[in-house]
């Protein structure tokens, strides 16, 4: 790999553990990893609660946009 270059990856696509990265401009090569290490979560939320908004956050809304605010 170039030590002056500013390099602009092209990955390929996400079809097993590690990916294959070549930059555009200088033509390096380097394997990327297809995962977020654990320690990056801090709380597991269910997908079904992180799609819902809050109540705070609805009552946050209603003087902006009319919102009301569910009970």
């Amino acid at each position: 790999m170039s030590s002056s270059c500013n390099h602009h990856w092209v990955i390929d696509a996400a079809t097993g553990p590690a990916s294959k990265g070549r930059c555009k401009f200088c033509r390096a090569e380097k394997v990327f990893e297809n995962y977020m290490p654990m320690m990056t979560f801090r709380k597991h939320v269910p997908l079904q609660k992180a799609q819902r908004p809050s109540p705070a956050y609805e009552a946050g809304l209603a003087p902006l946009f009319g919102v009301r605010a569910s009970t």
